[in-house]
């Protein structure tokens, strides 16, 4: 918070002395002969300014973190854009997109051998594959002059989800060696039976959402601003059922064989304030 509120404050100070300067080239306008406003037909792009905020605030607290980027890794960082119909109106939209994939090995000591050596490994490996996405779009109205607009509108947007796991296995299960060596946490004893999870599959998600919005620019430079705003909206999602799958050896078919765990899926509704799309937004006019 205070590396925004301190970002916030070094820009309108050299905003300021920058306006004095234009204002003495041309009394007519705030930024000389240039308009900063966005008219009818532009474009905008944007995003988080608080990467920024952040390397501003660390010169001024001592620390060695001082380098500046276009951080888009936190969990809010969303891609925005607006295409003006009007002076005053504007469509506008919205895309977070998370995909990780993210995959984990550990070794463990090999079965079977004739002389058992605990440096003699095969690996066990499991990987993890999460999306997630958040698409919006809506109408901005504008109201003001200079370099202060307000802004206000609606916005609906569509949510997607899921998170899948698969396991693969270094030792494998066998006849004569159906409770493999196996990574602690992937095998449990069921009903006196030995099986490991070979893949789950969670938190599909669907899901709509409509909020309402309003916030101010401050316009630093001709079509340059950061702004912020605060939204009131209501997001529904419908989580679908989840399922793990575990292996096992079977003695009646003497084969590997799998059963699956259900856990059914449900509802939410989640009514919120906040701020939407990241702290400070940065909006590039072009």
């Amino acid at each position: 918070m205070k590396y925004t509120l301190l970002c916030i404050v070094l820009l309108c100070f050299t905003a300021e002395a920058f306006s004095q300067e234009t204002e003495q080239a041309d009394p007519e306008s705030v930024f000389g002969k240039q308009d900063p406003l966005p008219e009818k037909g532009d474009f905008s792009i944007g995003f988080d300014a608080i990467p920024f905020a952040e390397y501003i605030g660390n010169i001024f607290n001592n620390t060695q973190n001082n380098s500046v980027g276009a951080d888009f890794v936190g969990n809010n960082q969303q891609i925005f854009g607006k295409y003006f119909l009007s002076d005053d109106m504007a469509v506008r939209g919205r895309l977070r997109l998370d995909q990780d994939v993210t995959t984990n090995r550990n070794r463990v000591m090999q079965d079977n051998q004739e002389v058992p050596d605990p440096n003699v490994e095969v690996v066990d490996e499991w990987t993890n594959n999460s999306t997630f996405v958040r698409l919006g779009g809506g109408v901005e109205f504008r109201k003001g002059e200079g370099r202060v607009i307000g802004v206000f509108g609606g916005e609906a947007s569509f949510i997607y989800g899921r998170t899948s796991t698969k396991y693969d296995y270094g030792n494998p299960i066998t006849e004569g060696n159906q409770s493999p060596t196996t990574t602690t946490g992937f095998s449990q004893v069921n009903g006196g039976r030995f099986e490991r999870l070979s893949e789950e599959a969670k938190n599909k998600q669907l899901g709509v959402g409509l909020n309402g919005f309003a916030g101010i620019e401050y316009f630093v430079a001709p079509k340059i601003s950061i702004g912020a705003e605060f939204t009131l909206g209501v997001d529904f999602i419908k989580d679908y059922r989840e399922q793990d799958t575990y292996e096992y050896w079977d003695s009646i078919s003497n084969s590997v064989e799998s059963r699956q765990s259900v856990f059914e899926g449900g509802n939410s509704l989640t009514v919120f304030t906040g701020n939407y799309g990241g702290s400070i937004n940065l909006m590039f006019y072009f």
